[in-house]
């Protein structure tokens, strides 16, 4: 247990005999050190080079080498105290390029608020069995977790999990392709000193490829299935790629039938295993296609349903009468790499009554870069004593933390605590998720903000013509 009530689990020691819970915890513990990092607050707690702090796996701290004397200087120390952001010119002559670029992506407070630690690898900065269950995949095996977390690996996996067939058939090829089904050799390994032949031929030890490929009754299924057998035996070595293969070599509706078919031939496998009963080939294969052919129907039965229909343009609402409203958005710029934020203010009628945009030279997350854009709303309202206010965004994970009681862990943790310190002073006010269709001038302010000098400018009517922002949403 830990030495005492102000020590860290992190830090803590096994202690004398420690129950089962507290042997687990500490046994995982390296693990979760590999996930956590501090989220600046004031920074001043915050050891530059001494904590992992920077938003940048794996080790969270500067490439930079600390220099002389600045060797326990804290965090607080590169935020220019007036403008409560981060000093450009100071990490400009400390941190090198790539540095400086991610330490200018961590959004700072206005308001003091302490320094606190959070977990990297989830958007809410909350520990989360799965992101741990993957950052311990990363560490066993990071060449293969790797592949998979690309953006063309991600593409092929939705393939499978996109098929048309039941939820259950989805989790079993991704039980397949990760070569956990309990065949004979994976039994095998968890039960030392015994051996599983293949329940169909008891020639060999049973792994996914013999199941699906090489015993004689997989290729008989095969035959009957009318699917070409030099795709299903296309094997590449291991489960996963052989599955995404046939994934992309197949029609999506030849595909469907190899997971069905595959399915059964598994439960057949199942059955003969269990009750030493065994069906005939073709009764294997005309039950799949049978099992498609109802489901697809049921499925096409009840799409009117389930399915929700394409969304309709929707348009712009004004507020009720006493109140503002404010539509605000965010943009990041390719060219440049930077970031700009735009807000629209209306009343009742549809009138415009206050507009800006802003621009950042550094990039952020557009969660961040959307947040920004509400602070600055935030500012605009108390700025012009609008007592009753409504903002509005087509962000709906922001949203839903401003409107959330429960502290953000996340990145947007210091701007949403500054946000509602700022709308203290209003009478009312609340946040509204609105489409992306109904928030078209917030937007375009936004990205108007490319062609201004950085820091803010409003609109003349000439100049808000030119740029389109006229009539950009209409009521109702």
């Amino acid at each position: 247990m830990p030495s005492n009530k102000h020590s860290s689990p992190l830090d803590a020691s096994l202690g004398y005999r420690p129950s089962f819970t507290w042997r687990s915890i500490i046994s995982s513990r390296d693990l979760i050190k590999s996930g956590v990092r501090f989220r600046i607050g004031s920074g001043e707690t915050v050891k530059i080079w001494g904590d992992p702090w920077i938003p940048r796996p794996s080790t969270f701290r500067p490439v930079t080498a600390a220099p002389n004397g600045l060797q326990h200087a804290v965090v607080a120390a590169l935020v220019d105290p007036l403008t409560k952001d981060w000093d450009v010119e100071l990490l400009n002559g400390i941190f090198t390029p790539e540095d400086k670029e991610e330490i200018t992506k961590i959004p700072l407070g206005r308001e003091h608020q302490p320094d606190s630690i959070c977990w990297h690898y989830t958007r809410t900065g909350m520990f989360s069995v799965r992101s741990a269950y993957y950052l311990a995949c990363q560490y066993l095996n990071p060449q293969s977790t790797s592949q998979t977390s690309q953006p063309s690996s991600i593409y092929r996996w939705k393939r499978i999990w996109n098929s048309n067939v039941p939820p259950k058939i989805r989790l079993f090829a991704w039980k397949i392709a990760l070569d956990v089904l309990p065949t004979g050799q994976n039994l095998e390994k968890r039960i030392k000193g015994t051996t599983f032949d293949c329940p169909f031929c008891s020639e060999m030890h049973e792994d996914v490829l013999h199941t699906f490929v090489q015993c004689h009754y997989a290729r008989q299924v095969w035959a009957l299935s009318d699917l070409p057998w030099n795709i299903i035996s296309a094997w590449e070595g291991e489960p996963n790629s052989w599955i995404i293969k046939i994934s992309e070599l197949l029609r999506p509706e030849d595909f469907e039938k190899f997971l069905i078919v595959s399915w059964f031939l598994w439960w057949n496998r199942n059955k003969l295993w269990m009750d030493n009963t065994l069906s005939s080939l073709l009764q294997n294969v005309s039950a799949a296609l049978s099992y498609l052919a109802t489901y697809k129907a049921a499925s096409f039965l009840r799409s009117p349903l389930t399915r929700s229909p394409r969304q309709m343009i929707t348009k712009w609402n004004p507020p009720p009468p006493g109140t503002i409203k404010i539509n605000f958005d965010g943009a990041n710029f390719k060219q440049g790499r930077e970031t700009g934020i735009g807000a629209v203010a209306r009343d009742s009628r549809g009138f415009v009554v206050a507009w800006f945009s802003h621009r950042f030279v550094h990039q952020v997350e557009a969660e961040v870069c959307e947040a920004l854009a509400t602070r600055k709303a935030a500012d605009l309202a108390v700025l012009n004593n609008w007592n009753n206010i409504i903002l509005e965004d087509d962000c709906l994970s922001l949203i839903n933390k401003l409107k959330s009681t429960i502290a953000d862990c996340s990145n947007t943790g210091p701007l949403t605590f500054d946000i509602k310190a700022t709308l203290r002073s209003c009478n009312s006010y609340s946040f509204s998720h609105v489409s992306r269709d109904s928030n078209v001038l917030a937007h375009k302010l936004a990205k108007c903000a490319e062609h201004l000098y950085v820091g803010s400018s409003c609109f003349s009517p000439a100049e808000a013509d030119r740029f389109g922002l006229v009539n950009a949403d209409f009521c109702y």
